[in-house]
């Protein structure tokens, strides 16, 4: 006779259940904005330019990523401008252990407690999603 493996399995996809979505929660907290600041950039291999580098003066945002996701939430771009996004990932969670601007194409790992610069230069008015690679935890960037 066959028993039913049904029940004695539960526990296990109870447990794969919740380390999958440790940390990933669609609410990303409280709404922060923030518009770039003219601090130079360039450290930490950030690559903007077609020989490689960042232009002089190029905006930074600072974006710390915590267990609550992206803060700030929401970033105010401009056209055509070049700007370096500086994440300090600080939360171990999986779920944010990368980033993806899919809009844009990129796609960064987040090592932890490590700063990363990725820079971008938005071609197109309107909004765009910064992610987690689950695309779980989110945060707005609008272009004007």
């Amino acid at each position: 006779m066959r028993r039913n493996a049904l029940p004695s399995a539960l526990p296990l996809l109870a447990i794969a259940l919740v380390l999958a979505t440790a940390g990933c929660d669609k609410s990303s907290g409280a709404q922060t904005t923030a518009a770039p600041d003219q601090a130079p950039a360039g450290q930490d291999g950030a690559k903007a330019g077609a020989d490689g580098t960042i232009p002089a003066g190029a905006k930074r945002i600072d974006i710390a990523v915590v267990d609550e996701g992206f803060s700030p939430s929401t970033l105010d771009l401009k056209k055509g401008e070049t700007v370096v996004l500086r994440f300090n990932r600080t939360t171990k969670s999986e779920c944010l252990k990368a980033i993806e601007i899919p809009d844009l194409g990129v796609k960064k790992d987040l090592p932890l407690n490590t700063p990363v610069e990725v820079a971008i230069t938005p071609q197109k008015e309107g909004k765009m999603t910064l992610q987690c690679w689950m695309a779980m935890v989110k945060a707005t960037i609008n272009v004007s």
